[in-house]
């Protein structure tokens, strides 16, 4: 997996998905409409980069500062 699409899953599975139950059920939506052909490329993308990156920037920068301190602590 990439690493973008490592630090996504962690942050579904963080509290990030509780505290933004709509944004997590349209996301959902978005990717099952997308993969049966009801939507393009280009709107889950629109989604994606306007409505559910920015919505997880903050679960992502905790992701990141507890994986540099992992990394720290491991060598």
């Amino acid at each position: 997996l990439s690493i973008r699409r490592q630090r996504q899953m962690c942050i579904r599975d963080s509290n990030w998905a509780a505290e933004n139950p709509d944004i997590a059920s349209q996301k959902e939506q978005m990717e099952v409409s997308y993969v049966v052909g009801e939507i393009s490329k280009e709107d889950l993308e629109a989604f994606l980069n306007d409505v559910y990156f920015p919505s997880v920037a903050d679960a992502e920068a905790a992701y990141i500062e507890t994986m540099n301190a992992y990394k720290a602590a491991n060598g």
